[in-house]
């Protein structure tokens, strides 16, 4: 009985920490653009540790759920792909509502190679 016990607890543990119904994370190809980004947002990259990837939870900074599409619209006239650079390399010229100037890492510029951002725009856009 106490197996079956862990094993609902454990159970209804992951339900809770999994992203909503119908907010689907997307797994890109870990070869792919998109998934050197994903593995660059969790590990060396720092940005878990900031950006939650489920709407409505804030660690520091903006959650990312939903940023491919919010990112288009955020500067008139500016693509989306160009918003995300921006932000990442020139965090302090695009503030989120809510978020303070100066929260984010303003030296990635300098830690980031340029295939690195590019692959982080690039797992970012799979973030609908």
């Amino acid at each position: 009985m106490q197996k079956r016990t862990l094993f609902a607890l454990l159970a209804v543990l992951a339900a809770a920490c999994s992203p909503a119904a119908g907010a689907a994370r997307p797994t890109p190809d870990p070869a792919s653009s998109a998934g050197r980004g994903a593995q660059l947002f969790s590990g060396t990259g720092r940005c878990a540790s900031c950006h939650a990837l489920t709407a409505g939870t804030i660690i520091v900074g903006p959650p990312l759920a939903g940023v491919a599409s919010r990112a288009g619209t955020r500067v008139p006239g500016m693509p989306a792909e160009i918003y995300l650079e921006e932000s990442i390399l020139h965090p302090n010229d695009f503030l989120v509502p809510g978020f303070e100037m100066a929260q984010m890492d303003s030296t990635l510029a300098k830690s980031l190679t340029t295939t690195d951002v590019a692959d982080l725009v690039a797992f970012m856009q799979t973030l609908q």
